[in-house]
């Protein structure tokens, strides 16, 4: 997942609430929604967590790459940040 089209529509997890894990009697376990079955959405949501996973992690790559450059590279990146607000600002 490279390109921006390619991204995972983040609004498919939204109001979904939190989940529970819990124990079943028979030793597996059982993820708890605070509803008596899953609904539709939350199962594609759960079907989804593979793809989720490592797009994630190319998340967590480039904000580390970010960190870093604001560290040690603050000027360049000031330039790069003003220069993607113009760009935001002349799309609109």
């Amino acid at each position: 997942m490279n390109d921006m089209t390619d991204k995972i529509n983040l609004s498919d997890y939204e109001d979904i609430g939190e989940w529970e894990v819990e124990e079943r009697p028979d030793g597996g376990y059982a993820i708890i929604t605070g509803r008596d079955n899953f609904s539709l959405k939350e199962a594609q949501v759960i079907a989804k967590l593979p793809t989720l996973i490592p797009e994630l992690k190319e998340c967590h790559n480039k904000l580390a790459f970010l960190e870093w450059a604001e560290k040690t590279h603050p000027a360049y990146l000031n330039n790069l940040k003003h220069g993607y607000r113009r760009y935001k600002e002349a799309s609109k």
